[in-house]
């Protein structure tokens, strides 16, 4: 990762931690309102007990008016105050995806001269790429029907297999599980999925990069049905997604997109053909040395534990 890039990303993280700090402040002080407002009514109702006719029926007005008072105090912290700091992450999320692009083209010349020539002139010391993988469950589980473990790291293995072509490792920095039901099902891979609740979930809960670390990971979350599609990569995002009828190409196809990026090919055994086959496993020149011209490629292996051992 270069200069640009570096900082864009300390950039975003000072941003995320700030919005995350008023956003936690402002629940507090709500909650602490509807705590209090919530103490009044009940101090109220016990007073108006206590009183007689006609203080106690004035009383009882007293009662439904803090009663107002306390139900539009938990719709604004419950619903008005979720929805303006949604959209404030929202916009978060897209303004930085353009200063993403704008690094990218700020980046690629020198990537170009230090990559990608030397590549093409055949010089291909071995690279890294991270990623790490998430598996969606609903109730804590992962649905029978979805993609098991077992088959993830499966589809792992030959991923690898095909970037070693390339002399590419893939390092695969954590598999585990996470809790979200509502996106189990994804409908397509297209425009409505950039600009959807899914997207802005999948960006936010990806994994981050490490201190000291050249290049991000790249995350990848496995879902139960993508609407049709096998797979999908949003171009200038950190994430990919693959579903239950993924093929023993599909993840390096979609990380051959979020890496090169690479388009399809025409080709049946290339990887980037489409629909990908168990039988797509080549890259081609150029395609490898775009890859490993990408800001996820690294000279320097993962700090620390290399990779998690599935063999």
């Amino acid at each position: 990762m270069l200069i640009c890039a570096w900082v864009l990303n300390i950039v975003r993280a000072v941003v995320t931690i700030f919005i995350t700090v008023v956003r936690t402040i402002v629940e507090t002080v709500c909650e602490l309102v509807t705590t209090a407002v919530t103490t009044v009514k009940e101090v109220v109702v016990e007073v108006c007990t206590w009183l007689p006719w006609p203080l106690s029926t004035l009383c009882e007005l007293v009662v439904k008016v803090v009663e107002v008072v306390e139900t539009i105090t938990e719709w604004v912290c419950e619903e008005v105050i979720t929805f303006v700091f949604d959209v404030i992450e929202a916009v978060v999320e897209y303004v930085f995806y353009v200063l993403k692009w704008i690094c990218w083209l700020i980046d690629w010349p020198l990537r170009f001269l230090t990559d990608m020539l030397w590549c093409l002139l055949g010089f291909k010391p071995t690279k890294h790429i991270d990623i790490c993988v998430k598996i969606l469950t609903t109730g804590g589980e992962v649905p029978e029907e979805a993609m098991s473990r077992a088959e993830v790291e499966r589809l792992i293995e030959e991923t690898r297999s095909r970037f070693a072509q390339c002399n590419i490792v893939i390092n695969v920095l954590s598999i585990g599980t996470i809790a979200q039901s509502d996106h189990m099902d994804v409908d397509g891979c297209g425009v409505s999925t950039f600009f959807s609740k899914a997207h802005i979930w999948f960006n936010k809960n990806r994994c981050k990069q490490k201190l000291f670390t050249v290049a991000s990971p790249i995350t990848v979350y496995v879902i139960r049905s993508l609407g049709g599609a096998r797979g999908c990569s949003i171009p200038g995002t950190e994430y990919i997604i693959i579903d239950r009828d993924s093929t023993n190409a599909t993840m390096a196809h979609e990380l051959g997109h979020a890496t090169g990026p690479l388009t399809h090919s025409d080709t049946p055994t290339n990887v980037m053909h489409t629909p990908t086959s168990n039988d797509s496993t080549e890259f081609t020149k150029t395609q490898c040395c775009l890859m490993r011209s990408s800001r996820f490629a690294s000279y320097f292996p993962p700090i620390g534990r290399s990779t998690v051992d599935i063999s």
